[in-house]
Order: C-alpha cells, then sequence, then structure tokens
C-alpha cells in the first residue's frame, strides 16, 4: 500500500518522541502532590483525551487548590524536566520527517502538550525544524476528541483533508481525523492489546515503526 499524501500532521508524545512515560499516571501524581490523598482510581483514564486545561479543571473537581491556571502551571512543572534533559525521538522518527520534507510534504504537529514543553525538547534533539509549524489544544482551544487541530494544520498547509496524513497513537485521536475525512495513521506506542486493536480498526495505515515508513507514502 502506498499512500499520496501533500500534507502530513504528527502527534508528539508517544508518536515522534518516546515520551509517554512523562505523563504515566500523571493526574494522580499531580492530585497527590496537592494534598488530594486519595484521588479517583479513573482519574488518569479520565484524563487521556483532556487538554491541559481541562485537566486542570477536572483536578480541580477532584481537590485541588488554587486556579485553573495554577494548576495547569503545576501539570507543566511535573513534566518539564523530562522534556528539559531526557525524553528522545522515537526510532527512525527523524529520517522519517527529513525523508517527508525532502521529498515536498508539509508537515506540522499537533499536540495536547504546551507549546514550551515542545519546542524545549524538539529543539535540545535537533528536530525543531523539522516542522513548518507546531499547533497545541491550549492554543486551538480544542482536545483531539474534536478535528479542530488537525484542520487547522490542514488550513495552514493548504491541503486537501483526503491527502493529509494524520499520525497518532490514542484512539480517539485517530477516530477523530479519520471522520474529519484525513489518512488516519496509527502508530504502535506499546498500548495495550485493546487499545491497539481499536487503532487497527479506525486507521487507513497502522506502522510498527517509523523505520522504513517513507515507502507507505509518496506525493
Amino acid at each position: 500500500m502506498t499512500l499520496k499524501i501533500d500534507g502530513a500532521i504528527f502527534d508528539l508524545d508517544g508518536t515522534v518522541m518516546d515520551s509517554s512515560y512523562a505523563w504515566a499516571h500523571y493526574v494522580s501524581r499531580y492530585l497527590r502532590s496537592r494534598g488530594v490523598s486519595a484521588p479517583p482510581a479513573e482519574a488518569d483514564a479520565a484524563a487521556a483525551p483532556m487538554s491541559l486545561h481541562e485537566v486542570a479543571r477536572y483536578c480541580m473537581r477532584c481537590g485541588a487548590p488554587g486556579t485553573e491556571q495554577e494548576n495547569a502551571d503545576g501539570i507543566n512543572a511535573q513534566v518539564e524536566p523530562y522534556y528539559r534533559s531526557e525524553v528522545q525521538p522515537r526510532p527512525g522518527a527523524e529520517a522519517f520527517l527529513r525523508g517527508l520534507r525532502a521529498d515536498g510534504v508539509a508537515v506540522c504537529l499537533a499536540t495536547s502538550t504546551d507549546r514550551f514543553l515542545v519546542e524545549t525538547a524538539l529543539r535540545r534533539c535537533g528536530l525543531l525544524d523539522c516542522f513548518d509549524r507546531i499547533f497545541t489544544c491550549t492554543e486551538v482551544g480544542y482536545n483531539k476528541t474534536s478535528p479542530r487541530i488537525f484542520e487547522a494544520a490542514r488550513d495552514f498547509m493548504g491541503t486537501a483533508a483526503g491527502r493529509t496524513a494524520v499520525f497518532e497513537d490514542a484512539s480517539f485521536a485517530v477516530a477523530s481525523a479519520k471522520e474529519a475525512g484525513f489518512l488516519a495513521i496509527g502508530v504502535r506506542n506499546g498500548q495495550p492489546a485493546a487499545d491497539e486493536a481499536a487503532i487497527r480498526s479506525r486507521a487507513d495505515l497502522f506502522l510498527g515503526t517509523f523505520e522504513g515508513a517513507q515507502a507507505f507514502f509518496s506525493r
């Protein structure tokens, strides 16, 4: 299978960067740090599709003190050390990104992570110039259960949805991209088997790795 594309939109965490571990149980960890001794058992799963400010409001409902912005800043502060010094690109990601750009494909990033963290990690790893533009859920105002962030990136690139590939490791994001007419590309990142099966059932293509992935795409 070879997909014809003019544009590509990549998720960051768990897709371009091996950074999912930085967010593991982050809501329950944050709530405990703010004095909530018994966070809801479903807290981390409930927050998975949320934008940062939605998570901040959720944490406030769970008893975290402070304003929405203070809680958003606190969550960012909890994960910032990982982005400043630890997280690395997924194997093959840089070569794939640079290969697409060399073929004339427009490339954007669409992420739930706030811009300063994104730019910090990408700059440190030498990937910042791989993207024509970065879009964040905070700035667009929608999480990825809506296709708005993908549509904003597509509008910027000037590409048709059916010739724009969206690379995602979360089933809800794959679903929203697919429903909006994009080419939905699922990416393995060690998801539970049920999650991977859900992604495979919705995606136009599923990639186990970025190594050799360029063979599946052309202009």
